[in-house]
C-alpha cells in the first residue's frame, strides 16, 4: 500500500510527515503537487476559474475568509525539500518518491529513468541547500523543448 502525500507543509504538518516516513518508509511514499493556476501570481484575492482564492503571503490557497484549503501554490521540487528537512529522508530516496515511484504504480517504463548513450533524457539542474533544505531550479534540459 503506497501512501500519496502533499508535503508542502500545509496540507500535512512536519510531524504527519515524520509519521509517514517512519511507518510507511521511503519505498512506499509517493510525492505529489497539487498546485493550483494562481501559483506564482503573489498574494491577494484572485479568480479560479468560477471560484474566488485567497493566496496568502504563507503561500497557502485558501476559500477566502476561511481557514480551508482550496490548493497549493507549491511546486513539487519544494515539496520535495520539505520532505527532507522534515523527515530527514536523503534528497535522492525524495526524488525518487517523486518520479520512480509513481512510475512504478502506473506501470510506467521506469528504463525511462536510466541514463545512458541515445537515451532521450530529460533533466532538471537544480541547486540543493543543505543547510536550508532550499532548491533552486537553474535548468530544464529536454529535446522536446526548443530554445
Amino acid at each position: 500500500l503506497k501512501a500519496s502525500i502533499i508535503s508542502d507543509s500545509f496540507h500535512l504538518p512536519p510531524a504527519v510527515l515524520k509519521v509517514f516516513a517512519h511507518t510507511k518508509g521511503p519505498d512506499n511514499i509517493i510525492l505529489v503537487s497539487d498546485v493550483a493556476p494562481v501559483a506564482g501570481l503573489g498574494s491577494g484575492y484572485m479568480k479560479w476559474g468560477d471560484i474566488s482564492v485567497e493566496v496568502c503571503d504563507d503561500g497557502s490557497v485558501r476559500l477566502p475568509g476561511t481557514p480551508y484549503l482550496a490548493g497549493a501554490s507549491s511546486s513539487l521540487l519544494l515539496n520535495i525539500a520539505n520532505f527532507c528537512r522534515h523527515t530527514k529522508i536523503t534528497l535522492a530516496q525524495a526524488i525518487a518518491m517523486a518520479t520512480l515511484h509513481p512510475a512504478k504504480l502506473y506501470s510506467l517504463d521506469v528504463h525511462r529513468f536510466d541514463i545512458h548513450s541515445g537515451s532521450l533524457g530529460q533533466f532538471i539542474l537544480f541547486d540543493f541547500d543543505k543547510d536550508t533544505y532550499k532548491i533552486t531550479l537553474r535548468q530544464v534540459v529536454s529535446p522536446y523543448i526548443q530554445s
